[in-house]
Parts: structure tokens; C-alpha cells; sequence
């Protein structure tokens, strides 16, 4: 067992160093500004701006990871990074600040795109999903030890913790540089048009944007609502990051479940308890921090979890060989939807206080189990016994794949 994941070791290591960073970034970034006076929406216009750049990254990295190499490529996006990080400190404006999310949202899809193609060549079809899975969870447990970074430190943010976030997106470079793994051939990246994925898998479609509208604006606008509600500044940072310990706890056993019934029942399964965390967030106490903490895993467990299911029915129903490109394709949808979610939720933040982050989030998700519950009276879910088991399939960054032609979109 250990012989499987040495070859990929340095790339996990490196991308866990690198979560480590986006942890503290998302978390001490929408702080800062509202110390400084800002509005939520002046952050709002800043996560955007992440997300827009994101899309570009996922659009345009293959091209340059085919021109320099993987390694290369790694660290070209990992100092761009690092020297970003530093730059923030340079004064709490948005209008800065969205300059330097442009260089990070494109930079971080450049990153995932290096390393998730890196490890689906070099790792074997029966081995992908157990890699795949420590992937998943190494960099996902990462992810929340950099968000909680503020309550560790108990204090205001401050210069010392961009230099921090700096220092771990220059370590990132380190295993991924040093390693003599080969680096795989560069394929060109595709996508599906949208009318036709569409066709293929609505309910995947509309749950990655409804996914994308929902978690970008709770995961951007999360500490801020912190603050709002009167939790001091390191839980205001810890409480939301619970979210990604309720995803981590979920995926597995959620993608397990949806593997033996209709992934449809799952995402709508989900989506209902989406509806009905973010109401009770809406009313909940701001006091009351270990209710807080209960109710924010349980929103991530079922409000994060979904893209993955998402990703899975869209591959039961797509021809072999698609994968990668349906993957990358949803992704964008997501995108689209991680665009417009902290503008949205900003905004009803703004006429009805904190408390419309999650009247935002239960209004989108209704809208989607309704959606999910219709398509489950137009189209039969195909056997399980024909399904690809959902641990085989990565559903995270896209990956260079190449593109097949869809089946019918009767099926």
C-alpha cells in the first residue's frame, strides 16, 4: 500500500501546504475589510472578482501547462501566489484587493489543474478512488486547519498572518519541486456546451450553480456574518470553518449511499436539510457558539457534499471517457454561480440584516429540490449496477481530459 501513494506523495504534500494558505486567506481577508470600515458588499465585489478569475484559470491553465510543464507551471502559480499574499498587507482597500484576487482565483485554478491531472495519469484506474480519497481529505483537513487559524491566535488580524499564508504558498513549491515522478503528456482541455450538458443531466446542472450560489457566499461572507451577529473575531473565523468539517465527515458515506439508490434522492435529500440548517442559522443565537458550531457542519454536510453527487449523476449518464471533461464542465456551472452568490447574498444581507445569508442559501436550495423532485418524474435513474461506484470518480478541480460525444439525452 505504501508503494501506491509514495509516487503522488509530493503532490498531495504540496497542495495540503498550499490549502493550508487558501485557509487563512478566506478567512482573514473578508475580516480585515470590515475592520477597516468596508461594507459587505465592498467584499463581496472582492470574492467575485476570485471567482471570475477562477473561471479564466480553468479555461486558459492547460494552455500554459502544455506550453512550460507541470512542474514549472506549479511554480510559476505558487510564487505569483505567495507574492499576492504579501500584498494584501499593503493597505485594506477593495479595489487593491480585487487586483489581487484576479491573480489568486486564476493562480489557484492553474494550481488545482497541475495537480489533479498529475495525479489521475499517474495513478492506476483500480486504485484512483482510495487515491483520490486521501487526496480529498488531506487537503480538505488543510483547508480547515488554515481556517482556523484566528481562533489559534485569539487576536486581531494582522500583518504576521499574510506573511504566514506568503511563507506556506512558497513552502507548496518545495515536495512538488523536488520530486522525480514523471510528469504526464498534456492533452487539450475541453468542455461540454452548456444546452448540451443540459440534456444530459439537468439536475446535475441546476445543483452545481444552485452548489456554487450557496457555498461561495457562505464561505466568503461567513466571517463576516460573524462579526455582524457579535461573535468575537476568532470565532467569527472558526464557527463558519466547521462547515468544511461537516463536508469532510459526509462526502464519503453521502457518495456511498448514492451509489446503491438514485443519486437524485441523495442531492434532494440533501438539498431539504440544506433548507432546513440555513433556517435555523437564520434564527439561530449568536450565543449560543457550540450550536453555531453543530449547525454549521451540518449545513456543510449537506450543502457542500452535493456537487460531488452532482458530478457523479451527470457521469452515469454521460458515454464512457467523459469524466474528466463533464467534471470540468460542471465545474464552470459552479463557477458561474460562485460569480453572482456573494453579490446576491450581500445584497439581501444588506436589506434584512445577517440573517438573509441563510434566507438566501434556504430559498436557492428549495428552488433546487424542487427542480430535483421534477426531474425524478421524467427520467428513471440508470441501474446501479451500471454505475461507475462514485469514489472512482474525482469531483473537485478540472482535470485535461479529452471529450466524447454525449449519449442521447433520451436515456
Amino acid at each position: 500500500m505504501p508503494a501506491l501513494y509514495l509516487p503522488v506523495a509530493a503532490i498531495i504534500l504540496g497542495i495540503s501546504v498550499l490549502q493550508i494558505a487558501n485557509g487563512i486567506l478566506i478567512t482573514i481577508l473578508p475580516i480585515s475589510l470590515t475592520e477597516a470600515g468596508y461594507s459587505i458588499q465592498a467584499y463581496s465585489a472582492v470574492a467575485t472578482a476570485h471567482s471570475l478569475s477562477f473561471l479564466a484559470g480553468c479555461l486558459l491553465s492547460v494552455r500554459i501547462i502544455g506550453a512550460v510543464g507541470h512542474i514549472r507551471a506549479f511554480a510559476a502559480y505558487a510564487a505569483a501566489t505567495s507574492v499576492t499574499a504579501l500584498s494584501f498587507a499593503a493597505a485594506p482597500d477593495p479595489a487593491l484587493w480585487m487586483g489581487l484576487r484576479l491573480v489568486t482565483g486564476f493562480c489557484s485554478a492553474g494550481l488545482f489543474t497541475v495537480a489533479e491531472s498529475w495525479l489521475n495519469e499517474m495513478t492506476p484506474n483500480a486504485h484512483r478512488g482510495r487515491v483520490f480519497s486521501v487526496y480529498t481529505i488531506v487537503q480538505k483537513v488543510a483547508l480547515v486547519g488554515g481556517q482556523f487559524v484566528l481562533l489559534i491566535t485569539g487576536g486581531p488580524v494582522v500583518l504576521g498572518l499574510f506573511m504566514v499564508a506568503s511563507a506556506f504558498y512558497s513552502m507548496s513549491l518545495i515536495p512538488v519541486a523536488m520530486t522525480r515522478a514523471t510528469t504526464p503528456s498534456i492533452a487539450a482541455i475541453r468542455t461540454l456546451p452548456l444546452r448540451r450538458l443540459y440534456r444530459i443531466a439537468p439536475a446535475a446542472v441546476i445543483g452545481c450553480a444552485s452548489s456554487g450560489l450557496i457555498n461561495s457566499a457562505v464561505a466568503s461572507i461567513g466571517p463576516i456574518w460573524g462579526l455582524q451577529v457579535g461573535l468575537g473575531v476568532g470565532l467569527a473565523g472558526a464557527i463558519p470553518a466547521m462547515s468544511q468539517v461537516g463536508n469532510l465527515l459526509a462526502q464519503w458515506p453521502l457518495g456511498r449511499l448514492s451509489d446503491r439508490i438514485d443519486r437524485r434522492a441523495v442531492m434532494l435529500g440533501a438539498s431539504i436539510v440544506t433548507v432546513l440548517v440555513s433556517l435555523a442559522l437564520a434564527l439561530a443565537r449568536p450565543d449560543s457558539g457550540w450550536l453555531l458550531a453543530v449547525l454549521f457542519g451540518l449545513w456543510g454536510a449537506a450543502s457542500i457534499s452535493t456537487y460531488g453527487i452532482c458530478v457523479a449523476h451527470a457521469n452515469d449518464l454521460a458515454p464512457r471517457g467523459t469524466a474528466v471533461a463533464l467534471s470540468s464542465s460542471l465545474l464552470l456551472c459552479w463557477g458561474v454561480g460562485a460569480c453572482a452568490g456573494p453579490l446576491v447574498a450581500s445584497t439581501v444581507m444588506g436589506w434584512i440584516g445577517p440573517r438573509g445569508l441563510f434566507l438566501h442559501g434556504a430559498a436557492i436550495a428549495a428552488v433546487t429540490s424542487a427542480f430535483t423532485a421534477w426531474r425524478m418524474t421524467r427520467r428513471q435513474a440508470p441501474p446501479a449496477e451500471e454505475r461507475e461506484p462514485f469514489v472512482n470518480r474525482p469531483a473537485t478541480s478540472p482535470i485535461v481530459g479529452e471529450l466524447a460525444a454525449p449519449r442521447e439525452p433520451g436515456r
